[in-house]
Formats: structure tokens, C-alpha cells, sequence
């Protein structure tokens, strides 16, 4: 798969990823593995609204359902983006 973005961040390490497959107790998804692997956070463009998404570090991604009540308000699910305007963009781990 190609990706393409307005602006990118290097690599995630495999460290990174290590810490984020522990803090949520699972694999990640095989393409959510591989964008993490190919950029460490980004942000592009989208022909549908909401036109633009914004990719999360993996430090907020980790942050997000451990640093505040994300967890408690969405159980199950794992903000990884949003649209830059407060609106998360989510996996939740089920098909």
C-alpha cells in the first residue's frame, strides 16, 4: 500500500510499536502496523470529509486511553487520528 502525505514524521521504532502492542494488551492491525512503520504520525488530505486526517505519535495514541478518561468514556476503542479539530478517528479491535 502507498501513502501519501501533506507532512510526515520519520519511522516509528520497533521499540515504539512494542510499548503500543503492550499498553493494549494485542497486535495491532497489519495496516495500522505497517503506516506506523512507514511514518511516526502525518497528516493528509481525504477526498470525503472530513478532508483532512491528522495521524497520532505513538506517545498520544499510548497517552489517549491511559492519561485520561478516554478509556472510561470509550471503552474498547483506541483513538490513532483525528481531523485536527477535536474529532477522533478510532480502531476498536473488532472486524
Amino acid at each position: 500500500m502507498t501513502f501519501q502525505f501533506e507532512s510526515q514524521a520519520s519511522s516509528t521504532t520497533e521499540a515504539d510499536l512494542n510499548r503500543l502492542r503492550e499498553v493494549l494488551g494485542k497486535d495491532l492491525p497489519t495496516l495500522y502496523d505497517e503506516l506506523l512503520k512507514f511514518s511516526h504520525g502525518g497528516e493528509w488530505l481525504l477526498p470525503v470529509e472530513p478532508f483532512t486526517f491528522s495521524m497520532f505519535r505513538v506517545e498520544q495514541v499510548i497517552g489517549n486511553p491511559t492519561g485520561t478518561d478516554f478509556a472510561e468514556c470509550y471503552p474498547g476503542l483506541l483513538p490513532i487520528g483525528g481531523d485536527g479539530m477535536g474529532v477522533y478517528r478510532h480502531w476498536s479491535g473488532k472486524r
